[in-house]
């Protein structure tokens, strides 16, 4: 009888170990090739609000409405710090478009629109920029880049 339970315990602590390995594997997804190659060239950027508004810097200065430009090569390893140093939550991500229903570009989003940094927070990724051409960095989270929140990010070729 005893040893019916332990198998069941035993049955339940494994099934308890896989669940949580695939909990951990859809949250944090295996990283990409460029997630793991040695950056090329690295930013980090400070994102906060302005007056009347949103903006975006790079480390340490003036936020700016609209934020400095990125500008990287192709094939570049780009990695992103994003630091959260405003009041309200904020994200960061790479769009053709400079508006928060653009899809994501380079899969270079630090947060999203849905699950963006809180105050205080930071948050790095890193993305091979393998397309020449004139992008938009943006705050993802609705109603920011329109407010300001969003800078020129240049591919050159």
């Amino acid at each position: 009888m005893r040893s019916t339970y332990a198998v069941a315990l035993l049955a339940l602590i494994a099934g308890g170990i896989w669940l949580e390995w695939i909990s951990l594997a859809l949250i944090f997804p295996a990283q990409s090739q460029a997630q793991t190659a040695i950056p090329t060239i690295e930013f980090v950027v400070d994102g906060g609000e302005v007056a009347k508004g949103f903006g975006f810097g790079f480390d340490g200065q003036n936020l700016s409405s609209p934020g400095p430009t990125i500008t990287v090569k192709t094939g570049d390893v780009v990695k992103i710090t994003l630091k959260n140093v405003g009041a309200t939550a904020h994200a960061f991500a790479v769009t053709p478009e400079k508006d928060d229903k653009s899809p994501i570009l380079f899969k270079s989003n630090v947060g999203t629109g849905a699950r963006p940094l809180t105050p205080g927070q930071e948050g790095i990724v890193a993305f091979k920029a393998d397309k020449a051409g004139s992008y938009y960095y943006i705050c993802p989270v609705p109603g920011h880049s329109i407010l300001g929140m969003w800078g020129e990010f240049k591919v050159e070729g």
